[in-house]
């Protein structure tokens, strides 16, 4: 469905009429930033796709520029009912005037998705680690397993170091669509739907960020293989395993990692599952050059050496 928006200061109610739409007077001198919160509805006219009450729309900025929109309501069984669109600047010369394209998401309910708009170029950022191993001068390695893990579920990936400021950061995270290793609980919050993922390090990291605390105890288990028990996130896209979902299909120096059909498409679906959760966030680079130039294709992975656990490294 392609409606019109119209943000202004003095624009008419919604209402039926006759013969052409009416084409009320939108500010000249409108400032989308201006209006980049949440909105309550007080007064209408009856609308038939108005099923609910507390009707409230959340316009948030997106970084090419156009506005996400999430317009929900609370529905007479307690649940909410929500619609969320992208609305674009029809013409240059009428900023005030947003074409806004909206799709079906599910309420919490479980409701269907359809038309969904989805990023077919997803890019996720991979944390860099140090180690008293590496060369001299050097700031960080990443295991190439995880960048082909990413890979084989259609995302590229970015190197992110861990050495950098604040504003190189924020720029990284306006301009990728996932993380490992990361906790952007606040942009989710503001409706950036942002995923993060935490392998073995990575998700102990989580577990600090989000209770404060260690909650981790040692055992002592060694190659044994046992069933995987999924916990449900509820409200944000964070995940996280202690296991290591890429080594069943990359990585080949520890007897005790298996490599059957059902482990490797494991690897698989894990990788699908996240990218595709990567695919729902709309985060660009300023350029294309800009893109290119972070891109861990920039670098060349090199063969580890033998007591190493990785079959390759990226160092940088």
């Amino acid at each position: 469905m392609l409606f019109v928006l119209l943000l202004a200061a003095a624009a008419e109610d919604q209402s039926l009429h006759f013969g052409k739409c009416p084409r009320p007077p939108v500010q000249q001198d409108f400032n989308v930033a201006k209006y980049m919160r949440t909105w309550y509805e007080i007064e209408k006219h009856p609308a038939l796709f108005e099923k609910g009450t507390c009707n409230q729309a959340t316009y948030s900025l997106l970084s090419d520029g156009t506005v996400k929109v999430l317009n929900a309501e609370l529905l007479s069984n307690g649940k909410m009912n929500s619609i969320k669109g992208v609305a674009k600047v029809k013409h240059s010369t009428q900023p005030a005037i947003l074409d806004v394209s909206f799709f079906k998401v599910s309420d919490q309910a479980g409701c269907e998705r359809s038309k969904a708009k989805i990023n077919e170029r997803p890019i996720i950022g991979i944390l860099a680690q140090n180690s008293r191993y590496l060369p001299p001068n050097s700031t960080g390695y990443i295991a190439s397993a995880y960048v082909k893990f990413l890979e084989s579920g259609g995302a590229r990936v970015v190197p992110i170091m861990d050495n950098q400021g604040a504003e190189e950061y924020k720029r990284l995270f306006n301009s990728i669509n996932g993380y490992r290793s990361f906790s952007p609980v606040e942009a989710n919050k503001r409706g950036d739907y942002f995923p993060v993922w935490g392998t073995c390090l990575g998700y102990e990291q989580l577990t600090v960020l989000t209770s404060g605390e260690k909650l981790l105890t040692r055992t002592n288990t060694s190659g044994v293989s046992l069933p995987l028990l999924f916990t449900k996130a509820y409200d944000y896209p964070i995940y996280g395993t202690q296991w290591h979902p890429e080594k069943n299909a990359f990585q080949w120096r520890r007897p005790c990692i298996s490599h059957s059909p059902s482990a490797v498409m494991t690897t698989f679906y894990m990788a699908q599952f996240f990218v595709n959760e990567a695919r729902k966030n709309f985060h660009t680079f300023e350029s294309e050059k800009e893109e290119r130039s972070a891109l861990i294709y920039n670098y060349n992975p090199v063969h580890s050496p033998p007591n190493s656990d990785f079959e390759q490294k990226y160092i940088f």
